[in-house]
């Protein structure tokens, strides 16, 4: 399964078994391991930010702890909703009339 994310970390981890590798990073091809996980695979963790926001993987890892389906939001809708209430306030508590005029006066 192919992630989106971004990496925070400083130094270097070493681990018998990754659980996730990088081969992207800023658009150019690396082969970095990444990852590490408890023997049972209760516990692992990973220098990879943002794996929540990649659909797959949280549908996958929501299954994986017995999530029987129902519904499933995307993050962009998820997004999508936050900016347009975000916009609604902002145009009701602006008087746009006048911002338009603003804009176009330059």
């Amino acid at each position: 399964m192919n992630l989106n994310g971004y990496e925070i970390h400083i130094g270097k981890t070493y681990t018998p078994g990754p659980w996730l590798f990088i081969h992207k990073r800023n658009g150019d091809p690396v082969e970095v391991c990444d990852g590490c996980s408890s023997p049972d695979g209760k516990v692992w963790g990973c220098y990879m930010h943002g794996l929540f926001a990649n659909d797959g993987f949280r549908r996958a890892w929501l299954k994986s702890l017995g999530w029987r389906g129902g519904r499933f939001v995307r993050q962009d809708e998820i997004l999508q909703e936050s900016i347009n209430r975000l916009a609604d306030v902002v145009e009701e508590s602006l008087n746009m009339d006048l911002l338009d005029d603003i804009i176009r006066r330059g």
